[in-house]
């Protein structure tokens, strides 16, 4: 690579950046950056995203297939748009883009249940549910109440301004008055 040549530069870059490593690390930082804009939780570390996909041998979690990195997204379950959850391993899975792109920030629940799912799917859907109850230390019952709760009271950037609290705690204090 001559680096005075500016195609060479930008050829070397592109490889670069095609590496998986490089890829996960880059995927990682411009979600990390969204959660970080809307003021909400972003610990999830590339290793800890690296540990996830493992989990489930780099296979979307809906789909089962398995998938390049390219067409491996993160799928936060609680959409950053809702002003909750944030960029956190209790809140991510591995998801085909395609399929990403399709739920936008609808309701994860809301959302599946339009889809023309194969029992396979909903066996899949049901065990990465039991998943994030498990990681948010909530039964599955509560955990879909959590996610309904975070879609129906959606937050603003000033709301999560004034209320740094978790998401969780906030839904257990309004389940606890209501």
């Amino acid at each position: 690579m001559n680096p005075k040549c500016k195609q060479c530069v930008c050829d070397y870059q592109n490889k670069r950046n095609q590496l998986p490593e490089v890829y996960i690390y880059n995927k990682n930082k411009s979600q990390k950056r969204r959660a970080i804009l809307k003021e909400l939780p972003h610990s999830l570390t590339p290793h800890e995203w690296k540990d996830i996909k493992l989990c489930i041998n780099n296979r979307c979690f809906l789909t089962g297939k398995v998938l390049t990195e390219s067409k491996l997204s993160i799928e936060h379950v609680i959409p950053l748009a809702t002003g909750h959850g944030g960029h956190i391993k209790e809140n991510v899975l591995p998801l085909d883009i395609s399929l990403n792109m399709a739920r936008k920030d609808k309701n994860i629940f809301e959302w599946f249940y339009t889809l023309d799912a194969t029992d396979e799917m909903k066996r899949r859907f049901g065990e990465a549910i039991d998943y994030l109850a498990f990681m948010n230390e909530m039964s599955v019952e509560e955990y879909k109440e959590f996610v309904y709760y975070c879609d129906r009271f959606r937050r603003t950037i000033e709301e999560v301004k004034t209320n740094k609290r978790p998401s969780k705690e906030i839904f257990k204090e309004w389940k606890k008055s209501g």
